[in-house]
């Protein structure tokens, strides 16, 4: 079978980015202590997903663009052509590339090589037909990891969550449905599950039985998560979507805050 690589060019700091795209030489950096293939030569026959392409640096963005054009690989620290490969590009962005092309954070020679085909999916606000069946997929998923018998979502609960905005997107939908089952008691998930009246007033849903039956570990990680997603989104509804504003009020990094939203799926454009 042909081989299918994913890359999240956010999720992989900058300095290790390029060694983890093109691979590099025993020797060529502190810490490469033996030779190492990058995931374009991995993904050599088949093809390679990057999502977040707007988080590339601009630097990787020019070596990218002449893998694209001639198909071959220089590793880091090599002065030769390592490999030759073949690949298909498929990539992903929640960003107007063009105005990034337009503030010099994107070149315009790899957007035109890279858009060939393009594919535009509206938010989850514009479609929400699709409420229904990610509910369920989120609910089933969620279900197995948690060991519960949820088999149903009630139409109370249903229709909470079809009239919703989600400024965060196909993530706020997954948020609120894994939070609906880790406080589920029956074999149906309904509105008290969701918690959806706390949002924005109190930030940490009290502490089930069913959180309690997981490790410690794995309830703190829950809890923490709930609260960024909620305490994010409060913010944002303060500050009228201005991180900057937000950042302030928070008083933390505009690039952490950014980070915490990113993880969340939340985009500050909805709160404007």
């Amino acid at each position: 079978s042909r081989s299918f690589v994913a890359l999240n060019c956010a999720a992989i700091p900058e300095a290790l980015l390029e060694s983890e795209m093109f691979g590099h030489l025993e020797g060529a950096f502190t810490g490469a202590v033996r030779e190492k293939r990058g995931l374009l030569e991995i993904a050599h026959g088949g093809t390679l997903f990057l999502d977040e392409l707007s988080e590339m640096p601009i630097g990787i963005q020019a070596k990218l663009l002449r893998v694209i054009q001639d198909g071959v690989v220089r590793r880091v620290g090599s002065t030769q052509t390592d490999a030759v490969v073949n690949v298909r590009f498929v990539a992903a962005t929640n960003h107007n590339l063009k105005a990034d092309i337009s503030e010099k954070r994107f070149r315009v020679d790899l957007y035109y090589r890279l858009n060939v085909v393009h594919i535009d999916l509206p938010s989850l606000k514009e479609r929400k037909q699709d409420v229904p069946l990610l509910a369920y997929h989120f609910l089933k998923k969620y279900a197995q990891v948690n060991a519960k018998m949820i088999h149903e979502i009630s139409p109370e609960a249903m229709q909470a969550l079809m009239g919703r905005e989600y400024p965060g997107n196909v993530r706020e939908l997954e948020n609120i449905v894994e939070r609906g089952v880790i406080f589920c008691n029956t074999d149906t998930l309904k509105v008290k599950d969701l918690h959806l009246d706390r949002e924005g007033a109190s930030f940490f849903p009290e502490v089930s039985e069913d959180v309690a039956r997981l490790s410690f570990k794995e309830a703190k990680d829950k809890m923490i998560s709930l609260f960024h997603n909620q305490y994010i989104m409060a913010l944002l509804r303060e500050s009228g979507g201005n991180i900057s504003k937000a950042a302030e009020i928070a008083g933390i990094q505009r690039q952490y805050l950014h980070r915490l939203m990113k993880e969340a799926g939340i985009d500050a454009e909805q709160f404007k």
